[in-house]
């Protein structure tokens, strides 16, 4: 009998100690009561292990004000299930929309770029920051434009570039202050594109 016991013991702390280790597997943001709470708000997201634990967190997008901002998400696997707490929340970019939220390498390190805009019939607002990867709530640059919309047809010798473009190098440019001539003719004002300013953000 002694023998049967102590196989039994064994198995007994071999099954305890198994269970100690075992972690639930990370869960999807998009399914965290994280996400759940901020989804009316939320304008998008991208899976990043912010922390270098080898298990996703996730930076969103939210409405915020005037605005949106970045809000960083980190999950921590546990035998209960993945547990995702806010870290970090951004400045506010002004705009309504959301019109760029991506990762891109112009040079040795990744940075994080967020574009929002509003609009009406006159004026174009674009906002754009750019975050470091291990720092995706400190903003490193931030500026807001101005595109003026002219109540009359514009001419040019190609497509009229304008606000924030990445190319693909995934180098940022910064598109603004169009310089144009405007003229009458036969079938009515028009106004000639001369020279626009464009800037590459290094």
């Amino acid at each position: 009998m002694r023998p049967r016991n102590l196989r039994w013991l064994l198995l007994s702390v071999l099954a305890t100690g198994c269970a100690q280790t075992v972690q639930v597997k990370p869960a999807p943001f998009a399914r965290s009561e994280a996400f759940k709470a901020i989804r009316k708000d939320a304008l998008g997201f991208l899976d990043h292990d912010f922390t270098g634990d080898g298990v996703p967190d996730a930076v969103v997008v939210v409405r915020s004000g005037p605005g949106v901002s970045a809000r960083v998400f980190v999950q921590e696997p546990s035998e209960q299930g993945a547990v995702w707490s806010e870290a970090c929340a951004g400045p506010v970019i002004l705009g309504e929309e959301l019109d760029i939220l991506r990762w891109i390498e112009p040079g040795p390190r990744q940075l994080l770029l967020v574009v929002a805009s509003s609009e009406n019939p006159d004026i174009l607002q674009q906002s754009y920051a750019l975050f470091p990867a291990n720092q995706p709530c400190t903003v490193i640059f931030q500026e807001s434009l101005k595109l003026a919309r002219p109540g009359y047809d514009v001419v040019s010798l190609g497509e009229v570039p304008g606000g924030v473009l990445v190319d693909e190098s995934d180098r940022v440019h910064v598109i603004d202050k169009s310089r144009s001539v405007r003229l009458n003719g036969a079938a009515g004002e028009v106004e000639v594109l001369t020279a626009v300013r464009e800037r590459v953000l290094d």
